[in-house]
């Protein structure tokens, strides 16, 4: 077995007739980041996650490669499973990943919401990164959402009311920021 970095040339290569071992002590061995794993541990491992539900994201923990194998949470499809319960017990229309927007939420008087999800380590993170995603659906969409809501993991500090406000002044548009916390939602800011 070989290990080759595929950034040099092939010609570049020194193909040993025996295989070097790295020492325990070296630099190299202590990093990990060459550490062989077997694919199918992989497959494995993440084929067994829920299958029975294919309305509802799956809210088990999977392996993704990387370093190291690391367990992923899945906080974003929890909260997308729980507001899909919510909004549906309150008798909305509501559907997930219509045109790759997290949750389209439309009212009995016709008008609809759109919601992206984003869990993140601060608020202002979460409006970041949903506001390109919110834009673009915006954009994309025939009928115009009245409202876009960005749903994150963080409650705002000063700094990032200032930021919704200053994003609904230039673009004109209803944008708005609620926490889930503890398994509730803020009020809209």
């Amino acid at each position: 077995m070989y290990l080759v970095n595929v950034r040099f040339k092939l010609s570049a290569l020194n193909i040993y007739k025996k295989p070097k071992i790295i020492p325990s002590d070296s630099a190299i061995y202590k990093n990990q980041r060459y550490k062989l794993i077997k694919d199918d541990l992989i497959a494995e491992e993440n084929s067994n996650t829920n299958k029975k539900d294919k309305k509802r994201g799956s809210e088990e923990e999977i392996l993704r490669r990387g370093k190291e194998f690391v367990k992923v949470k899945r906080e974003h499809n929890k909260i997308q499973n729980a507001l899909m319960d919510i909004f549906t017990s309150q008798g909305l229309d509501a559907e997930k990943e219509v045109s790759d927007v997290d949750i389209i939420v439309t009212l009995k008087d016709g008008n609809t919401i759109f919601y992206e999800l984003k869990v993140c380590d601060c608020a202002h993170k979460c409006i970041r990164e949903a506001m390109g995603q919110l834009l673009a659906y915006y954009f994309r969409a025939t009928k115009k959402p009245s409202k876009l809501v960005i749903i994150g993991n963080h409650q705002l500090e000063s700094k990032d009311k200032e930021f919704i406000k200053f994003l609904r002044g230039t673009t004109k548009l209803n944008i708005v920021y609620s926490a889930w916390i503890n398994g509730k939602l803020t009020k809209e800011e």
